[in-house]
């Protein structure tokens, strides 16, 4: 991944691919976790099946907790 990400074609499309799912990153302070963070990733992954999964599921939003 590293190497793929080091061509700056690759590393413009995955940022577009991101921007589309990502909602919203949130970051909390946890005393058990290993670097004293707890992270929380909101996604839209059906965005990126387009509006059928949509449809089809009724939802737009996935969460996870990482």
């Amino acid at each position: 991944m590293e190497q793929l990400l080091g061509d700056p074609d690759l590393v413009d499309q995955a940022n577009r691919y991101l921007k589309e799912i990502l909602r919203r990153i949130v970051l909390t302070p946890d005393e058990t976790a290993q670097h004293g963070l707890a992270v929380q990733i909101e996604t839209d992954f059906a965005s990126l099946l387009g509006s059928d999964l949509t449809a089809e599921f009724g939802t737009t939003s996935t969460h996870l907790d990482c």
